[in-house]
């Protein structure tokens, strides 16, 4: 019998290795964009807020049996993810915390 631990930590690597290899670097080469354009700082962006979509799907997937709808994906991405990446850098950046 397998016994899983939880350590509570999450590194970016093995966040990656999680995934599927086509959805990472989507993901990775659209916040690296948004980050050369100025739209975000990933240096004030903690592993966690960056995995949350892929945690949200996993655990949509996981509960329902189904696909994700687009409207929820769509939700995920503009009403969770989205806002909690702008208030993170817009907070930090005028904190300086």
């Amino acid at each position: 019998m397998t016994r899983l631990v939880f350590t509570g930590t999450r590194s970016m690597a093995a966040l990656n290795r999680s995934r599927s290899p086509a959805c990472s670097i989507a993901f990775s080469s659209g916040v690296s964009r948004s980050h050369l354009r100025g739209e975000i700082n990933l240096a004030q962006i903690p592993a966690s807020v960056l995995a949350m979509p892929f945690d949200l799907v996993r655990h949509d997937l996981l509960m329902d049996l189904e696909p994700l709808a687009p409207t929820r994906i769509q939700s995920i991405v503009d009403e969770l993810f989205l806002p909690l990446v702008h208030h993170r850098n817009a907070g930090q950046s005028s904190t300086g915390i």
